[in-house]
Order: structure tokens, then sequence, then C-alpha cells
């Protein structure tokens, strides 16, 4: 892949983690403060996030790090990445019923978002600064 698709994928998998985070964030006050706009926060627009944010984060980080293969970068995204999921499959399906699960849901699916833009910061970072001759950049 060329550095430009990199670069965009990098960026647009940051964007999309973060409006997945916000959007974690400040549903339930926007819920609770506003029941007419809870139509808005659909599970449609869940879906639409997570379908945008799993496949731009592996685009964003996959290529970099197959050059340094720093294993630190791999778990922490791999954790990310499965707390994302984790709480959408698991944690989603029971948040309707039960608040007890709304908490961990969101706060794994927030956790797993930072986890996953680190992660893609530090590959990027470290492609910047890397002085191994063996590696093209």
């Amino acid at each position: 892949m060329s550095s430009s698709f990199r670069s965009v994928a990098s960026r647009s998998s940051v964007f999309f983690s973060s409006i997945c985070l916000v959007h974690c964030l400040a549903t339930p006050f926007i819920v609770l403060a506003v029941p007419s706009l809870s139509v808005f926060f659909s599970d449609t627009l869940e879906w639409v996030l997570i379908l945008s944010v799993v496949p731009m984060s592996l685009a964003a980080f996959l290529p970099t790090w197959w050059k340094h293969k720093n294993l630190g970068l791999a778990v922490r995204f791999s954790a990310g990445l499965a707390l994302v999921l984790i709480s959408q499959f698991l944690f989603h399906q029971h948040t309707h019923t039960s608040l007890s699960l709304q908490v961990p849901g969101m706060a794994s699916m927030a956790i797993g978002a930072v986890l996953m833009a680190y992660s893609i910061y530090k590959n990027n970072r470290h492609t910047h600064v890397c002085d191994v001759p063996g590696h093209v950049h």
C-alpha cells in the first residue's frame, strides 16, 4: 500500500474511533436529557460506527506494523479491538434491558477505542523515528 493511503487510513481510523468514543460516552446523557433525541442514537448508527472503525483501524495499523513487528503494540491494538467487539456483541445485547450492564459496556467500548487509537498513533510515530537499515518507509 502506498504511504498516502496509509496516512488517510490512519487519520480516518482515529477520526472514526473518536466519533465512536464520543458517541458511546454522550449517548446515555443525551438520551436521559432529551428523550426525543433517542431516535438519532439507534442501533443502526452503532453498527455503522463499528463497521467503519474496525476495517479502517486494521488498514491503518497492519501495513506499518508488518515492517516493525512491535509485539507490545500488537497486543494493545488486539486488546482494544477485542474490547470494542466484545462490548458491541456481548454487552450491547443486554444494555437495553439491564442498567447494570450499560456502564461496563460503555467503559469497555471507550477503553477499546482509546487502546486502538493509541496503538495506531504509537505505530505511526515509531515509523517516523525508526532508523533500522532494512526497514523501508
